[in-house]
């Protein structure tokens, strides 16, 4: 009864403080935690989103021509070139190197005893930049993955560049293909209306020329008919029979 008692909250807020108290050095190290998570998520946050901007990069090659690394480095060996003005979709970046899925026109190899009916039979195959072992991998195809051939070469098929093969290419000879302009748009102006054309004005339909009035003609004065003259014919004196005077 002569002891003081504490309630239940201010014991748990003893606990704690107790518990924090029992490490001064977890007290000290806890900032420190805190620091570092906040500085991994940041740095996560920013590579995740550095990614995703360079997966929707396009860049054209500004130089006279670029040469394809199969690695981000000048000694690595050449897959092939791309000519000034070609457009390249960046999937990701390395220092002064821009990894590029491969142009079309570029030939990647597979080792032919993996694939069959232009499909990839093994698990997983290594495509590489070259007829042979001792040309650098540039990408991975998995089983079922259709391949398009383009030619062979001993134990070597050529084939067209998966859309899993990445090249390298130096930053320095490309240039950003910008998707939007911070230029402001400007109005149009708005085209002037065209004039109506005017309706041109009816033709007067012509009309017939009055007929001449006919030209009264003199009446003629009728001719006298010709005098009749009266022919008169002589008569013929008809002869009397002549009596005989024989006597009988």
């Amino acid at each position: 009864m002569g002891r003081t008692g504490r309630t239940a909250p201010d014991r748990e807020t003893s606990g704690r403080n107790s518990e924090l108290n029992l490490r001064p050095e977890a007290a000290k190290l806890l900032p420190m935690n805190c620091h570092f998570r906040i500085a991994l998520y940041t740095a996560l946050l920013t590579g995740w989103a550095t990614v995703s901007t360079a997966a929707e990069t396009r860049m054209q090659v500004s130089a006279g021509s670029a040469a394809l690394y199969s690695q981000p480095s000048a000694a690595a060996q050449q897959a092939g070139r791309a000519a000034r003005g070609d457009i390249l979709f960046v999937s990701r970046t390395d220092g002064d190197w821009v990894g590029i899925a491969p142009p079309d026109h570029i030939d990647l190899w597979l080792s032919k005893d993996f694939i069959e009916s232009n499909r990839v039979l093994a698990r997983s195959i290594q495509v590489r930049s070259g007829p042979g072992i001792q040309f650098d991998v540039v990408g991975t195809l998995e089983r079922g993955a259709r391949v398009m051939p383009r030619g062979e070469e001993g134990e070597w098929v050529k084939i067209a560049p998966p859309s899993s093969a990445i090249l390298w290419v130096k930053r320095a000879d490309l240039t950003a293909v910008q998707a939007r302009t911070d230029t402001p748009i400007r109005e149009v102006d708005h085209a002037p209306q065209p004039k109506p054309t005017p309706k041109p004005a009816p033709r007067p339909t012509p009309q017939p020329a009055p007929a001449p009035a006919p030209v009264a003609k003199p009446r003629s004065t009728p001719k006298p008919p010709p005098p009749v003259v009266a022919t008169v014919t002589p008569k013929t004196p008809t002869p009397s029979p002549r009596t005989s005077t024989r006597p009988p």
